[in-house]
């Protein structure tokens, strides 16, 4: 289904062609090898048809991404029979400088299982696509059954300029997947922005002077605009806001000008339409640079953004290089947060390009970009670190989100890419706090490198744990294995992951909250129980049912193992409530 990437009110938009879903059912294995190989393309595919000849016999591969990072060389490959790509299969692998297998990716199709029909077109004409803009189109596979049969792949692109990929065969429509997620000389001119948002300057939350107003004017908000030097285009005798890597346009067609000047400076004030473009300009361009300085090639392809672009309030990234920012509520493009939530889309598809496939690697993303909101605006004023979406959220328009979560994985996964994201940028914010923005930024953004279609929220965090191989010789290990075992993330002996939590969610325990601590009940009378910390350490054994002692502990999450008649229960436990 299309998302927009903040999902202001976690609603579901209905797709606007199909009321229906309906994709197969995905899976991404991951794979290791010792072998040492050539960086390069034909290296890698050679290694590949060797590592998977079973699985590749009747079919080949075919390039269809090659990346480097600061470590790695990244190259995916697709699967193809008689030329003709199979939808949906692939393989990715990444290796470093030098030679390295970094990890190995995989959704191949045993070729030898399926029965082959001959290959008969399908035509878009048998369909029925008013109103949609068809970019592309593509012959494919798809697997239905023990079949492999006659597809075709179109990518479109609908009225509100969202697009999608959708598959056909002579059934019509069994796939879709979204691509908009939701979510000249150089002249160095100045003009007024929000440092992030007139919330955090001002040490203010939502309400009373600092409100929306409607985006009027009003002195408490315009005083918090503050002066920035940046560069622009100069195409006498006029200064544009964009950079080789930049670009604002009226992407909605709804006749909103984009802001240029005839001098140096643009200076609106927040009521002005200009204000907005110069706003998410300057930050979005501040971004580019930054990952320029760590060494990163992504920020440098062209983005082009719409600082107006919906009347929702809603702001989406769309396939392969646009964002759409919402001017429902507050604008969107006011908000620091927000202008680097939707731009992290960008860098994402940029690093491992077709990738976001799949619950957990949706949500992944969405966690990158609350991850770059929060410490991008946490590096220029921690006021309510905790919160993203400061002046944009946390108010009557919607809830905003949150960077300090304590749910834990994958028991309180709620199969939501958006809250299941708080808690991949809840341990990232953890891990950032304890070594730094700058190793952190770099870990991340070497890391997503690897990022696969359907890969899961552990395969992120062991391509974590690799990056960090590469960047840094594991100088940081053990600060990633405390905070991504003590997500449960990662599983070793020294955490609560290893002790039964996978069986806290099925748990018949209940937790009654005093001030001293809490009360055991259930089906089953608690005989004893055990609390333990999230590094598997013993904090106390009760005999009964009740605990007294919350004042001895940390805020922290704790497991309880409760001892009944029928055995041992186990269940989890937040000493902060």
């Amino acid at each position: 289904m299309f998302h927009f990437s903040k999902m202001k009110k976690y609603f579901s938009l209905v797709l606007f062609l199909f009321a229906l879903n309906f994709a197969k059912s995905q899976y991404c294995n991951v794979h290791n090898s010792s072998e040492i190989i050539s960086p390069s393309k034909e290296k890698a595919a050679a290694f590949l048809t060797r590592f998977f000849k079973e699985k590749l016999t009747g079919s080949e591969l075919y390039l269809t991404s090659e990346k480097s990072s600061l470590a790695a060389h990244h190259f995916a490959f697709d699967q193809k029979i008689d030329d003709i790509s199979i939808a949906h299969s692939f393989v990715k692998i990444s290796v470093a400088n030098n030679g390295k297998i970094v990890s190995i990716y995989e959704q191949l199709v045993n070729v030898s299982e399926f029965q082959k029909l001959d290959y008969k077109p399908i035509l878009l004409a048998d369909f029925d696509m008013q109103n949609l803009k068809i970019e592309s189109s593509e012959k494919v596979w798809w697997i239905s059954h023990q079949l492999l049969e006659p597809a075709l792949e179109v990518t479109i692109e609908n009225n509100e300029h969202k697009k999608a990929r959708m598959v056909y065969t002579q059934r019509g429509l069994v796939d879709e997947t979204s691509l908009s997620f939701h979510f000249m000389q150089d002249s160095l001119v100045s003009g007024k922005v929000f440092y992030p948002d007139p919330l955090t300057s001002s040490g203010n939350v939502y309400g009373g002077n600092y409100r929306d107003f409607g985006d009027s004017d009003t002195s408490f908000l315009n005083n918090e605009r503050v002066t920035k030097t940046f560069k622009v285009e100069f195409d006498s005798p006029v200064f544009k806001l964009q950079n080789p890597s930049l670009e604002l346009q009226d992407l909605d067609n709804d006749g909103t000008p984009i802001a240029t000047s005839t001098s140096p400076n643009f200076d609106f004030t927040r009521g002005q339409k200009g204000f907005e473009d110069v706003n998410a300009y300057y930050h979005i361009s501040i971004m580019q640079q930054r990952l320029v300085d760590l060494g990163f090639s992504i920020s440098m392809s062209k983005v082009i953004i719409d600082p107006h672009g919906t009347s929702a309030d809603n702001s989406f990234f769309s396939y392969p290089n646009f964002i759409y920012y919402g001017t429902g509520g507050v604008d969107d493009a006011e908000d620091a947060d927000v202008i680097t939530h939707e731009y992290s889309h960008f860098l994402s598809r940029n690093a491992a390009p077709n990738t976001n496939v799949g619950m957990e690697r949706q949500g992944l993303d969405e966690g990158l970009g609350d991850y770059v909101a929060a410490s991008y605006s946490q590096a220029i004023n921690p006021f309510k670190k905790e919160w993203i979406f400061n002046w944009d959220g946390h108010n009557e328009f919607w809830n905003g989100r949150i960077v300090n979560s304590t749910r834990l994985y994958p028991i309180d996964k709620l199969n939501n890419i958006y809250k299941d994201g708080e808690m991949w940028s809840s341990t990232l914010i953890q891990i950032h706090d304890e070594i730094g923005r700058g190793k952190t930024d770099s870990l991340l953004f070497e890391s997503i490198y690897q990022y696969a279609a359907n890969m899961t929220y552990p395969m992120a965090a062991q391509a974590l744990l690799k990056a960090d191989t590469l960047l840094f010789g594991g100088a940081n290990t053990s600060v990633l294995t405390k905070h991504l075992g003590n997500r449960c993330y990662i599983q070793s002996p020294q955490n609560g992951c290893s002790v039964g939590i996978a069986s806290v969610s099925k748990t018949k325990l209940i937790i009654t909250n005093t001030m001293e601590g809490f009360i055991l009940s259930g089906e089953e009378k608690v005989v004893e129980f055990a609390l333990f910390d999230l590094m598997g350490k013993e904090i106390a054994l009760i005999n009964g049912s009740v605990f007294e002692d919350r004042s001895t502990l940390p805020p922290s999450i704790y497991i309880i193992h409760a001892k009944t008649k029928e055995g041992t229960k186990v269940a989890k436990w937040w000493s902060g409530y």
